[in-house]
């Protein structure tokens, strides 16, 4: 079944946290621990963590 292209279903001036929900659901866990593997990726969260406080400061002072 072919899924419809990004701009096809989200607006482009919309905001969308589209990759990762896309990437936990195709299991390539970004943090916690992966229950099928039991592979733990908690030390990708600090990073994880920085870069969205430092987007989302960014995002701020831009209005």
């Amino acid at each position: 079944m072919a899924r419809l292209a990004r701009a096809e279903v989200f607006s482009p001036d919309e905001v969308a946290v589209v990759h990762v929900m896309n990437r936990v659901v195709r299991r390539c866990f970004l943090l916690g621990t992966d229950s099928l593997t039991g592979k733990n990726y908690d030390h990708r969260g600090t990073g994880a963590i920085g870069t969205q406080h430092i987007l989302l400061t960014i995002a701020t002072q831009a209005r």
